[in-house]
This record gives C-alpha cells, structure tokens and sequence, in this order.
C-alpha cells in the first residue's frame, strides 16, 4: 500500500485460506500508528471474541507478565527482524521471583516462533514474569491470553537491564 498524509485503511480477511505463521514488517518513510484486529467468529458468524494488536518494540530483552489463571493460557510469538540468526532465552519466574522454567530457541533470521508458554518453557504455573533475552540482536515480542473463546493481547515491555 502507498498512502498520501492523513490516509487509512481498513482490510480483511475472512479466515477462509489456510493458516499462515509469520510475522508484519511495515517500511514506512514518515511515522505511523498502526494496529491489527483479530476477531475470532463461531461457525454461524458471531463475533465470540476480538483482540487489537499494536506494534511490538524491539529490545535485546523484553518482558511479558503471564496471568494463566481461571483456566487460561499465554500464547507468546517472538519475532527476530535480524539478519542473523538469533538464540532466545525464554525464562519464566514465579510469583517469589525465582526461576520456575527456562528453555532457548534458535530464531532463524527474518523468522518468528510462536507457541504457548507451556510448550516453549515447560512452565505449568498460574502466573509469572516472562523474560525473554536475544543477547546483541532486538527481538520483538508479544502475548495473547486465551480463556476458551476470550482472548486479549499482552504487550512487552523492553527491558533495560
């Protein structure tokens, strides 16, 4: 798309073609504000649940607090925009602040993983302070909490230290 100042845009797609992971890169000569809706419609074609997505900020760490409670899980996707591969330390701790569960994964470069929290840490608690580190290379990232049909975005927060 090419937009002229003060110009938007609305599109869709209807969910119809098959599921593709992936991750947005948005080459843009001025600033911008931008954001994706996810809606989510039962089979007769309603609305069960609705979540915006803004951009996700960069940084060598970044945070994202878990709230697993009532039933839910954290989807996390982590996105490496390098062009290098990067290894990711994802680490979760728990509500003392001590280590509950860390793994590491190799982001190939221009790629992302994705996954819930429970499958790319092996973490089974309720809640936690997830930390995810890139080393020298920025990693974006960012949460979806899923109730069942609920679902609602957690953003990361970069870490300075």
């Amino acid at each position: 798309y090419t937009f002229q100042a003060n110009q938007w845009i609305f599109d869709a797609s209807f969910g119809t073609t098959p599921f593709v992971s992936g991750y947005l890169t948005l080459s843009c000569t001025q600033p911008i504000n931008a954001s994706l809706v996810y809606s989510f419609y039962s089979a007769q074609g309603v609305k069960l649940g609705e979540a915006t997505v803004f951009s996700s900020i960069p940084g060598r760490r970044t945070q994202i607090l878990a709230d697993q409670t009532e039933g839910a899980r954290l989807g996390l996707a982590i996105v490496n925009d390098n062009s290098v591969d990067v290894v990711a330390s994802i680490s979760v701790g728990d509500t003392s602040g001590q280590i509950a569960a860390s793994r590491t994964h190799n982001i190939k470069e221009k790629t992302n993983i994705a996954g819930f929290l429970s499958e790319l840490t092996g973490f089974q608690g309720s809640q936690g302070q997830v930390l995810i580190d890139c080393g020298d290379s920025p990693c974006a990232s960012i949460g979806l909490r899923y109730t069942g049909a609920v679902f609602t975005t957690i953003p990361s927060t970069v870490r300075i230290q």
